[in-house]
Order: C-alpha cells, then structure tokens, then sequence
C-alpha cells in the first residue's frame, strides 16, 4: 500500500514521465517481484520500458536498465524467448556507453549467461560468461562478490560441457 500510494501520488504531482515517477513504477514492479507476483509486476516494467525510451532515448543506461529487468522478467516466469531478444538489444547498447567496461556491460553479459545456461546453450553461454568474468575482474578485482558470482556461472557453464577440470 506504502508504494502504490507513493506511486499514485507522484503520478499525480510530477507526472508520469518524471525520472521519480519512473522509479516507483520500477520499485512497484520489484516489490511485486520479491512476492513472487511476476504477472502483476510485468505491466509495470513494460511501462517503465516505454516511457524510459520516449523520456531518455533508447541508448542511456537508465532505459537499457529498465531493457534487462523485463528481460529477466521474461526468464523469471519461464518465457525465456522472450527475454533473449531483450537482453540481445540491452547488450548491443550497453556496449555503447562508454569506451572502457560500465557495470551495465558487465550485468548484461552475466543474464544473457544465465539465458544460454536455461536454454541449454552452455557453449555460448561459457563465450558470455567469460566475458563478464574478465570485465568483473578488471572492474572490481578478483575478490569482489560480482566477480565470484562470475566465476561461478562460468564454472557452471563449463561443467555442463564436460569439461570438468576447467570448471
């Protein structure tokens, strides 16, 4: 109730485009999320998207975000068809921002991992992962939670190939 009155009441005072407005709509569809109410808070994240293109331009971090939270949304309820085309495009863009890693480069490349993990695609899944794990590594150091949670996915793919001593 505390966010859909927060939500409505921004709505009402700044408008629906407002950056404030657009993350209640965002923190509406999380809370959703951590009840597990994924058909509920899927509208959310589809306005969020749309309104972040029109307001920010597809090509900022702030609408590639909302691009990767739908797209996990889409893997969270079981559409992982769905989610690819999204994480495709978050990823293309996210390569855009800047010259050296951003961490929104490094989040794409760990769920289009997790994807191709779902999807039984652990060779590109491994290409994703390692990518992550390398940019994790120079980003944040080899000890940082990001880059272990790294290691493992790629360990993960690695073992679903076979390839046991790597992994």
């Amino acid at each position: 109730p505390l966010q859909e009155s927060a939500l409505a009441t921004r709505r009402r005072l700044l408008g629906n485009d407002h950056p404030e407005t657009l993350t209640s709509i965002n923190n509406m569809a999380i809370l959703l999320q951590w009840w597990g109410k994924l058909k509920e808070a899927e509208p959310y994240l589809r306005e969020c998207l749309e309104r972040k293109r029109r307001v920010y331009g597809d090509d900022k971090e702030e609408t590639i975000i909302a691009i990767a939270n739908l797209g996990s949304q889409m893997l969270y309820m079981g559409r992982a068809a769905e989610a690819e085309p999204l994480y495709a495009e978050g990823l293309e863009r996210s390569r855009k921002l800047t010259d050296k890693p951003n961490q929104v480069l490094i989040n794409m490349l760990g769920a289009i991992g997790t994807l191709k993990n779902e999807q039984g695609k652990f060779e590109e899944a491994e290409k994703y992962d390692r990518e992550a794990l390398e940019l994790n590594r120079a980003a944040h150091g080899s000890d940082h939670q990001d880059t272990l949670s790294a290691l493992g996915n790629l360990a993960t793919a690695l073992k679903a190939q076979g390839k046991l001593a790597e992994a």
